[in-house]
């Protein structure tokens, strides 16, 4: 399979690039994971002749197979075989978080599709809803999975005790990690004391710890 991915690829370079061009490519290993990107210049045609995207649609789907992603640009003239990461901003109040989030989360909506909420209204939100009706709060859950990020403001902020509020954070940062999809988070507080602000459950404490830490941490430091 990963043979038919090279070849689809390829082939598009080959009739969509430009011949005086290089391609370049790049392979990197990181946090165990190859990434593989792959730059071309696009040839200048006249309208009647574009691309249909049909090859790439068929890598998309050969990728999703092998639990990779693949992400590309014709406007920067980019295709990139890589997964999305977490990042994790940490700094005082009025340090600038949600700012350093949102610049970042405007720059993916011309890609991507992106939710912001401030995790405490959103974990509320999201019990009332499955406790009033299960079904919805599934398709609001599914949808939240399946977006390329998602912004959590004001992260573990005050204690939770409520078991179900725990869960569904749980279950959000542990599905959105296995679907290779990115989480940023911003925390006024140290990831090392986040545990005591998870009563009652070290296990999903630990957990949640792990995912929002995973990749990147951004500390901003006003002084």
């Amino acid at each position: 399979m990963i043979k038919r991915i090279f070849q689809n690829l390829f082939s598009n370079i080959l009739k969509y690039g430009d011949k005086s061009a290089p391609v370049l490519i790049d392979v990197s290993y990181e946090s165990e994971e190859l990434k593989i990107r792959i730059k071309n210049k696009i040839k200048e045609t006249d309208s009647s002749v574009q691309s249909t995207h049909i090859g790439l649609r068929s890598v998309e789907k050969m990728m999703s197979l092998l639990n990779a992603q693949i992400l590309y640009s014709e406007q920067k003239q980019e295709f990139a075989i890589e997964r999305g990461y977490n990042v994790c901003i940490l700094g005082e109040s009025d340090s600038g978080k949600p700012y350093l989030a949102k610049a970042i989360g405007i720059k993916a909506c011309n890609r991507y599709n992106v939710g912001y909420f401030h995790s405490e209204e959103l974990l509320e939100s999201m019990v009332a809803l499955k406790e009033q009706d299960y079904d919805k709060y599934a398709r609001k859950m599914k949808k939240y999975l399946k977006w390329e990020l998602i912004i959590l403001d004001d992260f573990l902020l005050h204690t939770i005790t409520d078991e179900r509020e725990i869960k569904i954070l749980f279950e959000l940062l542990e599905k959105r990690n296995e679907q290779r999809k990115s989480t940023i988070v911003c925390s006024q507080r140290n990831p090392d004391n986040w545990k005591a602000i998870i009563l009652n459950d070290e296990v999903s404490a630990n957990s949640i710890m792990k995912s929002a830490t995973k990749h990147y941490t951004i500390k901003i430091n006003t002084r």
